[in-house]
């Protein structure tokens, strides 16, 4: 069921069966039916509606919708750990749903971002069904799922009853184009999760533990004897903050840039890829200069 909103408002869905908004979303006018969507999941404040509107202009650029779900503190309280919500569903299986809804069909791949707790659950839903994620975008994460299958998940690769029937295959993640995006200035520790175990093992700020997450998935595509798909991203002068680094991070520009370079790298293969490297191929513990 959709609620419709005049001009260029999002427009909010309910699901049947299901209380309460869903999902909202945006689609530009002229926008071709077959356009590849725009998923983008709000952070642990749960501002969805003013952050999914903020993305309203770059999806007017693409020529793509966006789709952004409602994970509610009521119904969805760990959705960054895709865990399984009131109302049944698993937080992946419920932004499958709302994608079903919106398509009216079984959903085509899609391009995912999430800013701080939905960065944390956009890698965890590309790392469990990374056929369906054209690009991951991941914007100031608090922590990460690290590519070992020595470490119980959300830590790490060892599903067991978290995340029951699937199997998180490095091989097959590590092939999704990734974009690891964090201000420099992210070094508070308000709303981070902090353990000793995780301290340790991931690092003490998000800044060290993007860094960290980015190198360990670039040593496992070695392994895998695979080329890197992930580029890092450090924007000076900025903190955990999604509207200042709307404001200050250009990050609207640095989403688009990457979604622009998946796509050429599918047109072109990773000749593609390369030829565009310098836009995001900073190493972990760099800095890019792109948003001062």
């Amino acid at each position: 069921m959709k609620q419709t909103q005049p001009g260029n408002a999002l427009n909010a869905h309910c699901l049947p069966g299901t209380p309460g908004i869903a999902y909202y979303s945006y689609r530009p006018p002229g926008c071709a039916a077959a356009a590849t969507p725009l998923v983008f999941v709000h952070g642990y404040n749960r501002q969805v509606e003013e952050q999914a509107g903020a993305l309203r202009g770059l999806c007017d650029r693409l020529g793509c919708p966006l789709v952004a779900p409602f994970f509610s503190s009521e119904r969805h309280r760990r959705y960054q750990r895709l865990g399984r919500g009131a109302d049944g569903l698993r937080a992946d299986r419920f932004l499958d749903a709302c994608l079903d809804d919106f398509s009216g069909e079984r959903a085509a791949p899609f391009y995912l971002a999430g800013f701080s707790g939905g960065a944390q659950f956009a890698h965890r839903y590309a790392m469990a069904h990374p056929r369906r994620v054209r690009h991951l975008v991941a914007v100031a994460a608090g922590w990460y799922t690290l590519p070992s299958d020595s470490i119980a998940f959300p830590r790490g690769l060892r599903t067991g009853r978290s995340l029951r029937g699937y199997s998180l295959n490095p091989e097959q993640f590590l092939r999704v184009p990734m974009t690891v995006i964090v201000g420099a200035e992210d070094t508070g520790t308000r709303n981070l999760r902090q353990s000793p175990e995780l301290d340790e093992s991931q690092g003490r700020t998000r800044v060290e533990r993007a860094r960290n997450w980015v190198a360990h998935l670039r040593l496992a595509a070695r392994q895998y004897h695979q080329d890197s798909r992930i580029s890092y991203l450090e924007v000076p002068a900025v903190g955990h903050d999604f509207f200042e680094f709307l404001a200050c991070g250009r990050l609207l520009s640095l989403i688009e840039a990457a979604l622009l370079d998946s796509v050429a790298g599918e047109a072109g293969g990773t000749a593609a890829l390369a030829s565009r490297a310098p836009v995001f191929g900073t190493q972990a513990g760099e800095t890019c200069h792109a948003g001062a």
